[in-house]
Parts: C-alpha cells; sequence; structure tokens
C-alpha cells in the first residue's frame, strides 16, 4: 500500500479547518441577514399611482397555538424576511409544533409634505381572523382592523369587495404596521398599500371583468336553450348544467356565498368550492361525451367522471382542508389527462370540434399548473380567482364554439342530404316523366295499331258482299244485270279507295246530303237475289228523305246488317226500309224475323270481336254497324227479342233538303 507523505500536500486537518470557517462565515453573513430589518415601505401619494407588495418589506413568522399577544411576539426572535412579493403562509418558521396564526410586521413611510391617506389591501384571502394594528412612533397602538369570520355578517367591519382598510399618515411620519391572521389553508398572501386612484381603477377593470364573465354565462346558457333544437336536449342539459355547476364553483370560490350569507361557516365555503370544482370538471367531461360521437375514449372519459363525483365526495368528509387541497390537485390532473385524451382521439377522428377542445385542454393543463406553482412559491403574483373565472370562461367558450361547429356541421351534412334527396328525386320525376311519354307513346300506336286492324277487318268483311253479289251476276250473264254489276265495282271501287287511304272514319268536312233512297236502292239490288234464293221475302220501303252523312258509309252499315239479317233468319223476311219518325227524325235499317237475341247477348255482339258460336264471320259486322253510326252522328237502336226477330235502325236528325 501506497502512503502519501505529511508535507508534500494540504493533510484532512487543514480540509477540516478551511471547511469550517467557510461554515463560519456563512452563518455569520446569514444571521446578518436575518437580523436586519427590511427598509421602510416609502408611502407616495404625489405621483398619481401608487401600489406597492408590503411583503418585500415585510418579516413574519407564525406562532405555535393562538395565544401570543402583541407585545410578546414583537419581543420574539422567529421574525424572518419575506422572500418575494408574496407571504409564503407553508415556508414560515414556526416556534413549536402547532402552526397558528400569521404574524406579519412591516415599516411604512409617509414621504410626503402632507397628510396622506392609503388602504392595505389583503386581496380577500382566506382567513379565520384578521386584525391589522398601526404602531405610530409616539408608542400609540392603534387598531385599524379587527374581522372574524365567525361573527355575524352585520357585524363584520368590511368597507369593500375586498378586505381593506385605511392607512392615514402625517407628512413624513413613520409607523409599524403588524398584522396577525389566520388563514384556513397555507395559501401565500398578497398584501397591498395603494392609493385610492389606481384602487378604485383596478376595481373597476375586476368590476367589469366580473360583468363580462357572468353576462358571458348567462348569454351562453340563453344560447344553448335557443340552439335546443339543433343540439339536442342532452347535449343542451349536460352544456347548461356544466355552466351552472361552474357558476357556484366561482361564487364558492370568490367567497360569495359567505359574504351574501348563505354559509355561515367559511370553512364549509371552502369545502363547497373544491367541491364544486370536482363537479364542473366532471359536468365538462360529460357535456364533452354528449358533444363527440362515440369512440375508444368514451370508457376512460366516463371512468374518470366517476372517480371525480368521489373525490368530490371525499371533499366533504375529509377532516384535513390541506388534504381536500390535495384531492382537488388530484381531481384536475384526472380530468386534464381525460380530457386530453378524449380531445386527441376527436381530432384523429376528424370529428367537427375537437381541435378546440384540445387546444384549450393544453392551455390549461400546462398553465393552471404552472400559475398555481408559481404562485404557491410568491415566484409570481397573480389573482387565483380571477385564474378560476378565466378557465371556467375558457370552457365555456370552447365548448360553445365546438357545439356551434358540431351544429354547422349536421346542418350542413343535412342540406347535403335533401340536396341528394332533391336531385334524386329530380332524376326519379324525370325518369317518371320519361316513361309516361313512353307509355303514352306505346298507347297511342297501340291503339292506332288497332285502329287500322279493325279498319283492315271491317273493310274485309264490306268487300265479301259486293264479291258474293258479282259472283252471282258472273253466274246469269244477261243484259239485266248490267245495272247491278256496274253498282257493285263502283262501292267495290269505294272500299279499296278507303283501304288504301286508311281513313276509316269521315270528318265532318266529307259529310254530304242525299236522299235516303240513293243508298238504299243500291243495298236492296246488292242482297234482292240472295234474300230470294234462301226463300225469304225480300221487303223494301223506299224513301226520298234527305239524310246529312257519308253514303258510302250507310251503304256499308246497311250491307252488315243484311249479312247479319240472312246469317240468323231461316224463315220468314227481311225489311229493309226508312221512315220518318213521330220526333222529326229519320230512322234507316234492317228487321227481320230471325231467331233474335238477348239483352246481354246484344250488348256483347257490339264489342269488336264478338261473335256467334256458328258465326263463320270475325265479329266485325255489328261493331262496325255502330262506329259507322258514331261517326255520322247517328244514333244506334236496337230492338230484339229471342224467337221473334231484330231491328236495328240508325237514327239520323232531319237535313236540311237545300
Amino acid at each position: 500500500m501506497v502512503r502519501h507523505r505529511a508535507g508534500r500536500h494540504p493533510g484532512p486537518m487543514m480540509i477540516r479547518v478551511l471547511t469550517f470557517v467557510s461554515l463560519f462565515l456563512c452563518l455569520g453573513w446569514t444571521a446578518s441577514v436575518r437580523a436586519a430589518d427590511p427598509p421602510a415601505l416609502q408611502l407616495d401619494g404625489d405621483r398619481g399611482i401608487f401600489w406597492v407588495h408590503a411583503a418585500p418589506a415585510a418579516m413574519a413568522f407564525r406562532e405555535a397555538g393562538c395565544c401570543i399577544d402583541l407585545d410578546r411576539a414583537l419581543a420574539l426572535d422567529a421574525w424572518a424576511p419575506v422572500a418575494g412579493d408574496m407571504i409564503p403562509t407553508a415556508a414560515l418558521p414556526v416556534p413549536g409544533t402547532d402552526a397558528g396564526p400569521v404574524w406579519v410586521r412591516f415599516d411604512v413611510q409617509n414621504v410626503m409634505t402632507r397628510d396622506g391617506r392609503w388602504l392595505i389591501d389583503t386581496r380577500a384571502m382566506r382567513f379565520r381572523q384578521i386584525s391589522v394594528t398601526l404602531l405610530r412612533d409616539t408608542g400609540t397602538a392603534e387598531v385599524l382592523l379587527d374581522l372574524d369570520r365567525a361573527s355575524d355578517f352585520a357585524d363584520r367591519p368590511i368597507r369593500h369587495r375586498h378586505v381593506m382598510t385605511d392607512l392615514d399618515l402625517g407628512a413624513g411620519e413613520r409607523a409599524a404596521v403588524v398584522v396577525r391572521y389566520l388563514p384556513l389553508m397555507s395559501e401565500p398572501v398578497d398584501l397591498r398599500i395603494a392609493s385610492l386612484d389606481p384602487l378604485w381603477f383596478a376595481e373597476a377593470v375586476s368590476f367589469a371583468w366580473v360583468g363580462i364573465f357572468y353576462s358571458g354565462i348567462a348569454s351562453s346558457v340563453a344560447i344553448a336553450l335557443l340552439a335546443m333544437p339543433f343540439l339536442g336536449r342532452r347535449l343542451t342539459a349536460a352544456y347548461v348544467g356544466f355552466l351552472g355547476l361552474g357558476l357556484v364553483w366561482i361564487l364558492a370560490d370568490m367567497g360569495m356565498l359567505h359574504r351574501l350569507g348563505l354559509v355561515s361557516d367559511p370553512v364549509l365555503e371552502l369545502r363547497l368550492a373544491h367541491v364544486f370544482l370536482q363537479l364542473t370538471l366532471a359536468g365538462g367531461l360529460v357535456a364533452a361525451l354528449c358533444m363527440f360521437r362515440r369512440g375508444p375514449w368514451h370508457a376512460p372519459t366516463r371512468a374518470v367522471t366517476g372517480a371525480l363525483l368521489v373525490l368530490a365526495t371525499l371533499g366533504l368528509v375529509l377532516p384535513a382542508l390541506e388534504t381536500v387541497r390535495l384531492v382537488s390537485a388530484a381531481g384536475f390532473v384526472l380530468a386534464m389527462a381525460a380530457s386530453l385524451g378524449l380531445g386527441l382521439g376527436v381530432v384523429r377522428a376528424r370529428q367537427v370540434g375537437g381541435r378546440p377542445v384540445l387546444l384549450a385542454t393544453v392551455i390549461c393543463a400546462v398553465g393552471v399548473p404552472a400559475i398555481y406553482l408559481g404562485v404557491g412559491s410568491g415566484v409570481t403574483q397573480f389573482d387565483v380567482h380571477e385564474l378560476n373565472r378565466a378557465f371556467l370562461a375558457l370552457f365555456t367558450l370552447v365548448y360553445m364554439v365546438a357545439m356551434i361547429s358540431r351544429a354547422l356541421d349536421i346542418r350542413r351534412a343535412r342540406d347535403a342530404a335533401v340536396q341528394a334527396e332533391l336531385a334524386s328525386a329530380g332524376e326519379k320525376l324525370r325518369l317518371s316523366r320519361e316513361l309516361r311519354d313512353r307509355e303514352r307513346a306505346y298507347e297511342h300506336f297501340r291503339r292506332e295499331a288497332e285502329r287500322r286492324q279493325a279498319h283492315v277487318e271491317t273493310l274485309g268483311h264490306d268487300l265479301a258482299q259486293p264479291l258474293a253479289a258479282l259472283r252471282r251476276a258472273f253466274a246469269r250473264d244477261d243484259a239485266s244485270r248490267q245495272a247491278d254489276l256496274r253498282e257493285a265495282l263502283d262501292y267495290l271501287e269505294s272500299v279499296a279507295t278507303g283501304l288504301m287511304d286508311d281513313a276509316p272514319a269521315p270528318d265532318a268536312d266529307q259529310r254530304e246530303v242525299f236522299p235516303a233512297a240513293t243508298v238504299l236502292d243500291n243495298v236492296h239490288a246488292m242482297f234482292e237475289d240472295e234474300v230470294r234464293a234462301k226463300g225469304l221475302d225480300m221487303r223494301y220501303t223506299r224513301s226520298e228523305v234527305p239524310l246529312e252523312g257519308d253514303p258510302i258509309l250507310l251503304i256499308r252499315a246497311l250491307s252488315n246488317l243484311m249479312v247479319n239479317a240472312l246469317r240468323h233468319t231461316s224463315t220468314g223476311a227481311i225489311h229493309l226500309f226508312a221512315r220518318v219518325r213521330s220526333d222529326g227524325r229519320i230512322a234507316i235499317g234492317v228487321a227481320d224475323t230471325g231467331s233474335g237475341m238477348t239483352e246481354d247477348e246484344a250488348r256483347h255482339y257490339l264489342q269488336r270481336g264478338a261473335r256467334h258460336a256458328t258465326s263463320p264471320g270475325r265479329g266485325v259486322g255489328l261493331s262496325s254497324v255502330a262506329e259507322a253510326a258514331e261517326a255520322m252522328n247517328a244514333r244506334l237502336d236496337l230492338a230484339t227479342e229471342p224467337g221473334r226477330g231484330t231491328t236495328i235502325s240508325l237514327v239520323f236528325c232531319a237535313a236540311d233538303a237545300d
């Protein structure tokens, strides 16, 4: 083992000596600093705005118990200078084990050449008791303020919303101010001395901010209620509930419940402030859950909401206020963590309104703890009550923006859906119109085809009669039938012309006035021999009465009637007639003594295509007669009786012979 020689370097003894000397110098310097009194506060009122913190010129300590009077407190050597602009209640030295009231002492001096008045402002700190005593140079002690929170509201010497008292000093006078207070919690205290003008200005600004805050809360509630049809009852109720809980929290935090006499115990009011803080945080999470669609963040957020309700219950039952304060801090951390998770999830899901909520949560999660820590350590001066109001106002505004964005997004989605539905309905309407047009066109062409087919069938039926007459005329080749052949050929020519022109019904312009005998003679000549050849009696009632119509169409109608009469008459007679009725109308038609029909059969055979089972025709004869009558504005009369025969006539109005 290698050993160092004693003479070659400083030994351990030298190191110990240097260390003891350094510690002695440091302790001496510290004692001198602690023993030296801070300089007096120089009070000036001629500069217009004067506002100074009392802590830099103050010395303080915290007594053990509550049994020290003013003289004994001044005689103690436990006074220690205060570092910073605020009095750190929790860091003050305590001459014992049981922390009691806090004693603060600082000197003030009026540097003006006249008397001055200032205000000692406690900044509404939370305390059970507070007293302010002024020690003048003359040795007199003047009690400026003595307030006990347990006293009746009417007996409290409160001059303002904050607890403050007057400080009157003569020209150049120097005095000491001693403040004794029993705090509710170990939070920093900001004692200030201010002239009247800046204080009233600060109070006016504070009142304006408070008015804006409460007006904003009321406006947000009104907007939410008006927008309930768009937001839904659930979201509206959650948002209004969040604002209501937050408002009670702010009132309790500001001490308004105790000041208004709603709560007699300031400790209970402080507990209520922490309880309603947890309830406000829980209400904010519930409003966020109602605001956004369901996602993976719902279950953790609901769990944190339940935990906040448990913490709110603990705030009422825990005995120590410091423990309640720690519980509130834990609840705030849980709420911010849940809100961060919810905001990140909503932003990733690209839901409207997620970014403002996430941004506000980040600001509060970082800014609020930093400010509280700065205030607690005395590094920063900030009114924590204003911070709480700002916190609630921020989330009130952010939630309102998110809800409005969500409502607008829903409105845009509904408008887009309505536009799509209208476009679809328009397309369906267009297709429906096109389909109806095509159906109408199809129906038109179908009817036209049926009309043409019926026309061809009618013409074919009409051609059969003159062809039969021609066949018989050629069988009897004699000179007496030349006229019959000529008439039959003329009729066939007219029928062929009608077939080529595809004109089944004449227009009003094609009608003419002609004597009935012109038509009757032709029909009689065409069917006389055939009737007699069948052994029937051919009766003919000729008339020269004028008719208005189409003679070719009338020949075709009477020919069809003659064919039907020949087909269904085996004995008796067939009567071709034209006569004037008693009402002045003209009836022209065919009567037979054939088999006859029932009324139902008559209605049936009037339909196109309807024919008797034994008939070789195509069922167009009687229906074509009805169509011809309608085309000539005539009425078709049908009288029939089974076994007695049928009489069918076309009834015309009397025509002008001219």
